[in-house]
């Protein structure tokens, strides 16, 4: 209804970021004679364009770190004359040790108020949850080493954050 009372014109079709400062001033759209800017909506966008770039940034360097991972294994597996699988097996699957009926009750009554269900409901679950887990502290405990003697540079730059003005 109020946009029907109103005389609205959408002046772009197709809304980019100002490539510029001066750009800033573009007009998006008019309301009864006021212009919306594309500096209004960039800076109510700000906050979200930031969380966007965050996810982005920590997907790029989740799969960085899986690349650096990888050529440090294959590094040391060419260095020891194995392959990755069997490096792999020696530094990571041979030391895993089974997850008990022990370990997971201990487990479930640690964490009692989280687990919906009785111990026997649950228990291969939490088995396989706890052999996950220390599978993954496994690998990331060897690719720690593997890391600390290689010479690693990362040069993806994080985004900045907005910055907000307080109005006194």
């Amino acid at each position: 209804r109020l946009r029907s009372a109103a005389d609205v014109k959408v002046l772009v079709e197709e809304v980019t970021p100002p490539a510029s400062a001066g750009q800033r001033s573009r007009v998006f759209a008019t309301i009864n004679g006021a212009a919306i800017t594309s500096g209004d909506v960039e800076d109510a966008l700000r906050p979200t364009i930031f969380r966007v770039q965050q996810q982005a940034y920590d997907i790029r360097r989740a799969e960085i770190d899986r690349k650096i991972n990888d050529t440090l294994l294959g590094g040391e597996a060419t260095k020891r004359g194995v392959t990755q699988q069997a490096l792999y097996t020696v530094e990571v699957t041979n030391k895993l040790s089974a997850v008990t009926d022990a370990d997971a009750r201990a487990f479930f009554d640690q964490n009692k108020d989280r687990i919906n269900g009785e111990f026997a409901a649950v228990r291969v679950q939490l088995i396989e949850y706890l052999a996950d887990k220390t599978k993954k502290e496994m690998e990331e405990a060897f690719a720690q080493r593997l890391r600390s003697a290689a010479n690693i540079q990362v040069f993806l730059p994080e985004p900045v954050g907005p910055v907000t003005s307080t109005i006194p």
